[in-house]
């Protein structure tokens, strides 16, 4: 929507703020989701991929050793 009032022209249009507010809310969740799931994998502590290797490696070699 523009205005134009004694020579001074405004631009009053918005790209839509219902649409920002949605945009604003699915980040919200996405967010909270990202948090909840990195704090059940630190309750569970789990390993990362490269640390899950070395050990399963480790294993691998010491599975064949004399008990």
């Amino acid at each position: 929507m523009k205005v134009s009032y004694s020579g001074f022209n405004f631009d009053l249009s918005t790209d839509g703020i219902i649409k920002k507010v949605i945009d604003f809310q699915n980040n919200t969740h996405d967010r909270n989701m990202i948090d909840s799931l990195s704090k059940s994998m630190d309750s569970l502590k789990v390993l990362p991929p490269t640390d899950a290797l070395k050990v399963l490696k480790q294993f691998s070699l010491n599975k064949d050793l004399p008990k």
